[in-house]
């Protein structure tokens, strides 16, 4: 943590204790409540510094990818597992990947078809798809190559 984050995180837990401490402090055993001591250094030992981030490092996104020819189609790999597609700028995401036995992602990369592509047999050109748009280029962003295996550590 550089200095300035742990300054600004010292200067906030104290501002935190001063409006805490009047509600902190603590009855003696045996006494009233009227009877009330301080709050002192000694009764914060117990306290430790913990990260206020998430506790586990899930959700981790590793790769993008954008479909070429396309303005609102793009693939999104995550460090923790799976491939998943959009078509309509990430609004949804549709699984891609999740019959595969790897899990970590580490890179995406989508490129346009060759001429040598087995796939060009099922494209039909002039075909509309369901949404009533007009059909991409056929062979535009046909083939995924995904490389599993984050090369990140724990990004941590």
């Amino acid at each position: 943590m550089s200095r300035a984050r742990l300054r600004t995180a010292a200067l906030i837990l104290i501002g935190l204790l001063a409006t805490m401490l009047p509600a902190l402090s603590a009855t003696k055993p045996g006494k009233s409540p009227d009877e009330r001591r301080n709050l002192t250094a000694k009764d914060l030992n117990s306290l430790t510094w913990r990260s206020v981030g998430p506790a586990n490092m899930g959700g981790r996104v590793s790769a993008i990818a954008l479909v070429p020819g396309s303005r609102t189609s793009f693939y999104v790999g995550f460090g923790t597992g799976g491939v998943f597609k959009t078509e309509n700028l990430g609004v949804t995401l549709t699984p891609v990947f999740d019959k595969s036995p790897l899990l970590s992602i580490g890179s995406i990369i989508v490129a346009d078809a060759p001429p040598s592509w087995p796939g060009w047999a099922q494209e039909k050109k002039g075909d509309k798809p369901a949404s009533g748009k007009e059909k991409p280029d056929p062979g535009k962003g046909k083939i995924v190559w995904v490389g599993t295996g984050e090369g990140n550590g724990r990004n941590s």
